[in-house]
């Protein structure tokens, strides 16, 4: 049967245990799950025609996948960040970076932006914070933003990127989440705001399964207000992310959703009775607390050196621990 939560995926059970998974994009189906689902499998190719069938290794929706002996899965762009090509400008445009950008420039320019935004979205975060940052210039985009774009095209050609999918004990699933921002660090006065959403087992295993490097939805006047807004867009995307779980894993589904910030006013004040001083901050402030009081959120604090979503909102921030985090499937939130 479809999951309520998205059409596109349905999920076989077994005395309310899932013994099987199907997910569906346009005519593409990708499926696992015991050996007895497969006789689910081979009742649907009597009804469906199968053009082609790959197993262990194989592309998905622009994606190589990689199934290892130990069931973890590995996923990169390998392939399709070799295919991006620097913009060629000519020495006298590089000797001038404020000179705005012509027609056929800026086109290009696009055109890196949306190969490298897909790729941001799909296995790469931790570029996502100067797609971001250049995405917000293009506008009034110039010559220096072009070189910019070459050394992030660069980085990622020359640079071989990975997610690793890990096993999970499914009676001990918990979601965990790092949710930063920082205040008027885009060249208009705006805010970015980040995140990263983990599916995490007893033994520190661990997946990235969502995350977001984007503008904060409205001006933010003080650092309390851009943590805050970044806050509340995480905790509705986790919360999101259990009831899906809780659909699919049932009756194995997380039993906590852990989140954790750098921002010590904003751990205080969600676990304070006081009000805001800012009052458009009240209405965003009582909803975290109305989680926190319900037992949906955990709301922790970390120092600024373990905050892995530093990398989607700053720049030079390192991404070095995401990155390990990422491909070793390991994450300890307190470590």
């Amino acid at each position: 049967t479809p999951i309520t939560l998205d059409q596109g995926i349905f999920i076989w059970y077994k005395h309310n245990t899932p013994i099987g998974i199907s997910v569906c994009f346009v005519d593409d189906v990708m499926w696992g799950g015991e050996e007895i689902f497969k006789l689910v499998i081979e009742k649907l190719k009597e009804t469906f025609k199968i053009g082609s069938e790959n197993q262990h290794v194989f592309d998905y929706i622009g994606v190589h996948i990689t199934q290892n002996s130990d069931y973890s899965i590995l996923l990169d762009q390998h392939s399709y960040t070799q295919s991006i090509e620097p913009i060629d400008i000519n020495k006298d445009r590089k000797n001038d970076p404020h000179q705005p950008l012509t027609k056929e420039e800026l086109t290009q320019l696009r055109a890196a932006l949306g190969k490298l935004n897909w790729i941001a979205g799909m296995t790469r975060p931790e570029i996502s914070f100067k797609v971001c940052q250049i995405s917000t210039r293009v506008k009034n985009a110039t010559i220096s933003d072009i070189l910019s774009i070459n050394k992030l095209i660069k980085l990622v050609r020359n640079t071989k990127s990975f997610i690793k999918i890990t096993t999970f004990n499914l009676r001990s699933v918990s979601i965990t989440v790092f949710a930063d921002a920082s205040l008027n660090n885009l060249h208009d006065g705006g805010s970015l705001e980040g995140y990263l959403i983990f599916l995490q087992g007893a033994t520190k295993s661990s997946t990235l399964v969502s995350w977001n490097s984007t503008r904060v939805k409205r001006i933010a006047r003080s650092t309390l207000a851009a943590e805050t807004l970044a806050m509340s867009d995480a905790c509705d995307s986790a919360l999101s992310i259990a009831n899906l779980t809780k659909e699919i894993f049932m009756p194995f589904y997380p039993q906590t959703v852990k989140v954790f910030t750098d921002n010590r006013s904003l751990y205080e004040t969600i676990h304070s009775t006081k009000p805001t001083l800012d009052k458009r901050l009240r209405l965003e402030i009582s909803a975290l607390r109305e989680m926190y009081d319900n037992n949906e959120i955990d709301f922790n604090w970390i120092d600024n050196a373990k905050q892995l979503s530093d990398t989607l909102t700053k720049a030079g921030a390192p991404y070095q621990k995401l990155i390990d985090v990422l491909q070793s499937g390991i994450l300890s939130a307190s470590s």
